[in-house]
């Protein structure tokens, strides 16, 4: 009886269920990928501070044997030189860098190759083409999951789903080519996002344009929105796969705290009123003025 039961429920799991799964996987993904860049945060930390205690050990017997004092044996200059290189090697100080004291290069690919741990911007465009009524009758998901594997059925259809690989930037698209800071944090975010449609023929298609307007009645902006392409193909069954990828340059998070959209929009606000009675200037006086 109860092998009849669990059967009966891996039946009855829905298109749903399968992603909710899918991003319990990614979460879990997420989370111990940013537990290994905090412990190789933490060994850089470790094998700089030793590099530089080696370094300096190594510089005072020099210093001593320059001046005579034979208070080190060959073996222990030795050992302590074998020291400093070990130390040199593991903190990357053989690197030849113009930045020597940037951020290590090990960190930076970590970075890039984390995978996405939040959703807020695939939830902000599926938000605006629901309210938009961009494809009536989808179901519609968003998820920061790998979800590619994933195909519902004939009887499904149309779904809807909205993917980001990448977790959102916080800010605008701008803000993370220039790597500053926003002034309002948790407002506005930027990301790539994948937009993909399963349908039978009858169903509406994917039309680059409608998803674009979708996305600006709630102020969203995409990249190059004129060089959108839709790729379609068929999966079977009687299912149509059609799918867009693009920049979203920035779009407001749907759950934002109303009191703090209200202040970044009276400072912009504040902003464009000054840039007025300034008069005319230069799109680089603009520019310098607004993130002075």
């Amino acid at each position: 009886m109860e092998t009849n039961t669990v059967a009966t429920k891996m039946m009855t799991k829905t298109f749903a269920d399968a992603i909710e799964a899918a991003e319990r996987d990614a979460a879990l993904k997420a989370s111990k990928a940013q537990a290994e860049l905090s412990e190789l945060r933490d060994d850089i930390e470790r094998w700089n501070d030793e590099y530089f205690e080696a370094a300096a050990r190594v510089s005072a017997m020099r210093g001593r044997f320059a001046r005579g004092v034979e208070t080190a044996s060959a073996q222990e200059f030795a050992e302590a030189l074998a020291a400093e290189e070990r130390a040199k090697l593991l903190a990357n100080k053989h690197i030849n860098s113009t930045n020597p004291d940037g951020e290590d290069p090990r960190i930076q690919r970590a970075e890039r190759a984390l995978p996405p741990s939040d959703k807020k911007v695939a939830k902000a465009v599926a938000s605006a083409l629901l309210e938009a009524n961009t494809f009536p009758a989808a179901q519609v998901f968003s998820t920061f999951a790998d979800v590619r594997a994933l195909v519902p059925t004939e009887a499904d259809a149309p779904v809807l789903i909205v993917s980001q690989s990448e977790s959102s930037w916080d800010g605008t698209y701008d803000d993370r080519q220039y790597k500053r800071r926003t002034t309002f944090p948790g407002v506005t975010y930027s990301a790539d996002v994948t937009v993909t449609l399963y349908r039978r023929p009858e169903h509406r298609d994917i039309v680059p344009e409608r998803v674009v307007r979708a996305l600006r009645k709630v102020g969203g902006e995409v990249r190059n929105p004129d060089s959108l392409n839709v790729l379609m193909r068929s999966v079977g069954d009687g299912l149509e796969k059609d799918e867009v990828r693009f920049t979203v340059k920035q779009i407001e998070d749907p759950n934002v705290d109303p009191e703090l959209k209200a202040r970044r929009d009276d400072w912009y606000a504040s902003r464009r009123s000054t840039l007025s009675e300034a008069g005319p200037q230069s799109g680089m006086d603009v520019f310098t003025s607004l993130y002075r």
